[in-house]
């Protein structure tokens, strides 16, 4: 069975990034210089990354406040709201508020941003390179909305294909960090696109029931229950809340080695939640289990 660890969402800053944002939030640098500083670090990462053995890394999203905001200031008709907790962390992000979705503005070139580091919003490396959004359904969810409905949701998915337009996206992280009940919905994304799909919660059939689509990889706690969904299932091994190395998932993982050919492994959560310093171990470990 071959084995590919994946890294997505909100990657942990180093020092050198934190303190630097802090300097920007206090007017003590200006935009220009932490948005390039943004994009060196970036760099290092996918370096990092590619030096661990790690292809399937998204963007470290180090200029995203949380896995909203960005995407939110740049689509007309939202605005933000209040800080609001993250599932059932100790980690807060701003409330869209949705009045109407208008029209995406600039996102692909520097741009000053109110309330979160400027744009844009990735800094892309090779023509490898995994985009990331946050998934429409758990973006809904997570906001205060005028009118819910199929049209808002038609809305959102213009927007999804307009930003995989301006940047030619290949392949796209979508993450619904909320239990969703359907994914129906990424149909009417872009078939040309290889979309790696992560999912929370439990996951049954009804999910899929009346999908067309066959995504890359369907990330979920049951890789039974998505394979026929996509092309590689992956797996959550990966604890991004504990600060202890799972040195003994290569040997869990054992068990699916007569069922698939390849998996995908990675963590339950994004590794935002763990000091720099632990997350970058991680990596580590999890590069080793491919080789």
């Amino acid at each position: 069975m071959e084995i590919s660890s994946f890294i997505y969402g909100l990657y942990p800053r180093s020092e050198k990034v934190r303190k630097s944002l802090s300097r920007w939030e206090r007017n003590l640098t200006s935009d220009k210089e932490v948005s390039e500083l943004m994009y060196e670090e970036s760099q290092l990462y996918y370096k990092m990354c590619r030096v661990n053995g790690i292809e399937l890394c998204s963007d470290p999203l180090f200029n995203w406040y949380d896995i909203l905001r960005p995407l939110s200031l740049s689509i007309e008709g939202i605005s933000l709201g209040s800080l609001t907790r993250y599932k059932e962390t100790n980690t807060f992000y701003r409330m869209p508020i949705i009045n109407d979705i208008v029209s995406l503005g600039e996102i692909n070139e520097f741009r000053s941003l109110k309330d979160n580091p400027p744009l844009p919003l990735y800094h892309p490396v090779d023509s490898d390179y995994l985009y990331f959004l946050p998934g429409i359904e758990s973006f809904i969810k997570m906001s205060r909305v005028r009118e819910e409905g199929k049209q808002l949701r038609d809305k959102m998915v213009n927007i999804y294909n307009d930003v995989i337009k301006k940047y030619s996206i290949k392949s796209l992280v979508i993450y619904e960090p909320l239990n969703v009940k359907n994914i129906s919905i990424y149909d009417e994304i872009s078939p040309s696109v290889n979309i790696f799909l992560v999912v929370s919660g439990k996951v049954d059939e009804n999910m899929f029931s009346s999908l067309k689509r066959k995504f890359y990889s369907i990330v979920s706690e049951n890789p039974y229950t998505v394979s026929k969904y996509c092309k590689i299932p992956g797996i959550k091994v990966v604890d991004a809340f504990n600060t202890r190395l799972e040195r003994d998932a290569i040997e869990k993982m054992k068990k699916y080695k007569d069922d698939f050919d390849e998996i995908i492994v990675t963590s339950n959560e994004y590794l935002d939640f763990l000091p720099r310093v632990i997350a970058d171990r991680k990596v580590e470990m999890m590069g080793g289990w491919g080789r």
